[in-house]
């Protein structure tokens, strides 16, 4: 067990009592530290009524020259030394972590899981703070996925609509379909709008390319299934999708992993609402940064001007979309030749920077912005226009041609907010706090 006091002191007085004794009653007791008889001490003058030993430095001095004769060596000079070596006068305090019996980590927890906690050959604690992205452990059984973002870890809480899922201390696990799997996102900067540079098909409402900066946040690994509004309904929150009949979801539980469809935009967020105080809609800025990645994960830096041209176009790469990476039209029919959606997460090889799967493809998705035109200037979490006519609508779907055109991570679509068909779906971020 590690002491939190003021160790040059200590160790002065320890030195004095050691010597002033003839050390025959100071002792190293195995390493643990120093034993010694406390009548001793109180005869050198060094301790108080209670036996406690005096901190004052002048006390020390006084009592070990006199136990020299009073002449100022002999102890007085090593405690002199002492002092010069340590860098101590009379009025210092210098607190700092000592172990007894060595230090390790553990004597020096800070209780925070993003620092990696080491001791000194001084045994003094230090505290080095974890890179973003590292993993952590929050020390909560109810959460998963865990990792450190601006020195907190933050992991996906098993959120059951508005409420926790019970955890309680007993609790070793919780339900698996608790909460949607998500991924971190961590807080970076990208270049959104069009990469000319790359992208030959790049549309007005798509430029002009600006970089963006974006705290870190969580967003949804797959589309909202069928399964998860449904659990939203169930909870008498939800309503039922289909402005008249709700076709798709009527196919529950025969396609329950099938992205729900036939929402309009008020649906899609009071859904993602229901989830959580932290969870909505994704802004289009935040949903094209989990699509193209960060600076960094095109292979610049946030501060490189090179990172606009070094913005991938699609999720994957650069190579062009098909049924191979996406769920899109096929050669017959959309779907790929099924007239369908398919399963969430059906296409690994188109999987986005971050893991995120469909982001093109399957089923376009609401985000929480008004649709409006983009300024030039560097910008940080941009929320979009404050009112307009359309809200924004992003990703492809499956009825989009298999062509370059489509299913690009900039491309920019948007409905009436009443607006809901049969291939537009969402999906949901956490901000973190």
């Amino acid at each position: 067990m590690s002491l939190r006091c003021s160790w040059p002191r200590i160790a002065l007085h320890l030195l004095v009592v050691a010597i002033a004794c003839g050390c025959g009653q100071a002792t190293n007791a195995g390493g643990g530290g120093f034993a010694f008889d406390v009548a001793m001490v109180k005869d050198a003058g060094l301790a108080d009524a209670d036996g406690g030993v005096k901190t004052d430095l002048g006390v020390a001095d006084a009592a070990t020259d006199a136990l020299d004769g009073g002449v100022g060596d002999g102890v007085a000079d090593v405690v002199a030394d002492l002092i010069s070596d340590v860098g101590l006068d009379s009025q210092q305090d210098d607190v700092v972590d000592i172990a007894p019996a060595g230090c390790v980590p553990a004597n020096c927890d800070d209780k925070n899981p993003c620092t990696v906690d080491t001791c000194t050959a001084n045994y003094v604690c230090q505290h080095v703070p974890k890179l973003d992205g590292d993993t952590c452990d929050d020390g909560n059984v109810c959460t998963t996925a865990e990792l450190c973002s601006a020195g907190v870890c933050v992991g996906v809480g098993p959120v059951c609509g508005n409420a926790t899922c019970d955890c309680g201390e007993n609790a070793v696990s919780c339900p698996a379909d608790c909460a949607p799997p998500m991924a971190l996102i961590p807080a970076g900067s990208f270049w959104i709008g069009c990469n000319a540079a790359k992208d030959a098909k790049c549309q007005p409402s798509e430029q002009p390319q600006h970089k963006v900066t974006l705290s870190a946040y969580y967003m949804d690994l797959t589309e909202t299934t069928v399964t998860q509004y449904k659990a939203c309904v169930d909870a008498a929150v939800c309503t039922l999708p289909g402005k008249q009949v709700p076709i798709w979801y009527a196919t529950y539980p025969d396609f329950p992993n099938h992205p729900v469809t036939f929402i309009d935009w008020a649906q899609a967020r009071q859904y993602c609402q229901w989830r959580g105080a932290t969870f909505d809609l994704p802004t289009e800025a935040q949903w094209e940064m989990a699509a193209r990645g960060d600076c960094e994960k095109n292979g610049s830096t946030a501060d490189d001007p090179g990172c606009a041209a070094a913005m991938r176009t699609y999720p994957w790469g650069e190579d062009q979309p098909t049924c191979s990476n996406a769920v899109l039209n096929g050669a017959l029919k959309q779907g790929c030749d099924t007239n369908f959606t398919w399963e969430v997460g059906s296409k690994p090889a188109g999987v986005s920077p971050y893991g995120l799967h469909d982001l093109e493809g399957n089923v376009s998705e609401w985000t929480r912005d008004w649709s409006g035109n983009y300024g030039a200037a560097a910008v940080t979490d941009p929320l979009g226009p404050s009112s307009a006519t359309y809200r924004s609508i992003r990703g492809s779907s499956l009825s989009s041609p298999a062509n370059k055109s489509f299913g690009r991570a900039c491309e920019r679509s948007y409905d009436y907010p009443n607006g809901a068909g049969g291939s537009i779906g969402l999906r949901c971020v956490r901000a973190i706090p």
